[in-house]
């Protein structure tokens, strides 16, 4: 099938026919918006004002591209090559998660309690993208950010957001089951590992589950909270006493992330997320020796 004509009206019916068995109409009218914006920088008022305005065929066949890799089931920020992640842009690819608004969330929830005049050293475990951190330098440009993660192709990735977003983040290839490498204490520890459970799998968009890293997805059923324990021995050396630590949880194993540092003589806090589901924890550490 072929697009009609030039046209943007044609391209929006091209997007519905071509789309029809994977989204709902509404879906599909969100990725023709966006994908117009992307290519042609023209908003969605503009488009709806002009929607028989007709564009040039470079234009087109890269709009015809877009929807064809969206027909395959490619998320559609690993099309264009990028997205936002608190109203700052960052570079994707198959090599790190598209962030979710959960965890745009856990961001805010930290910068309200991190003063602007704070320099404090925080560390971001499994970083990915870069998004945490390089959000967190780029608000709070007095703290230094340190960011570890197993992949060197993400690490790669988080330099280059770091570099876009004019930031300074100190980034290491570094598997958080392994001897940490820094000298460092730290007055907070993020973390957003992995935490879909392998039984969750199928319930997975197609999507998400056949392009975005299975590594940075995944953990085993048996051994679902792996990395918040990894994560604790690293703070029993490496954060300060008083320190806190920021967890994205999956809801389903949050009760046993909390049990677990409480019962290592922590403080653990459950916050919700904003559709209402155990999603986050505040954790900090014994001002006494632990």
């Amino acid at each position: 099938m072929r697009i009609a004509s030039n046209k943007l009206s044609d391209v929006h019916r091209f997007f519905l026919q071509e789309l029809a068995a994977l989204y709902s109409i509404e879906e599909i009218r969100n990725l023709f918006f966006w994908s117009v914006e992307a290519v042609i920088k023209l908003n969605r008022l503009q488009i709806n004002q002009d929607i028989e305005q007709k564009i040039n065929q470079s234009d087109l066949l890269k709009l015809n591209f877009i929807c064809k890799d969206l027909k395959k089931g490619k998320p559609f920020q690993y099309i264009i090559g990028y997205t936002e992640f608190y109203h700052l842009p960052f570079i994707v690819n198959e090599n790190v998660l598209i962030h979710r608004a959960e965890t745009e969330e856990l961001v805010d929830l930290i910068l309200q309690e991190i003063p602007e005049t704070s320099k404090l050293n925080v560390l971001d475990i499994g970083t990915g993208s870069g998004c945490i951190p390089v959000t967190i330098k780029y608000r709070r440009p007095l703290s230094h950010l340190f960011a570890i993660d197993i992949s060197s192709a993400a690490i790669d990735v988080a330099k280059k957001n770091a570099k876009k977003n004019n930031v300074d983040v100190h980034f290491i290839e570094q598997d958080i089951f392994n001897a940490f490498p820094i000298e460092q204490s730290f007055d907070i520890i993020i973390s957003n590992p992995p935490y879909v459970l392998e039984s969750e799998a199928e319930s997975i968009h197609p999507n998400v589950k056949n392009h975005e890293p299975h590594l940075a997805l995944f953990v085993k059923d048996n051994d679902a909270i792996v990395y918040y324990k990894a994560v604790e021995i690293l703070a029993e050396k490496s954060l300060k006493k008083g320190g806190k630590i920021y967890f994205e949880c999956n809801p389903l194993t949050i009760k046993e992330i909390h049990r677990y540092y409480m019962n290592k003589g922590y403080h653990s806090e459950t916050i919700l997320d904003l559709n209402g589901n155990e999603r986050f924890l505040k954790i900090v550490s014994p001002l006494e020796n632990q």
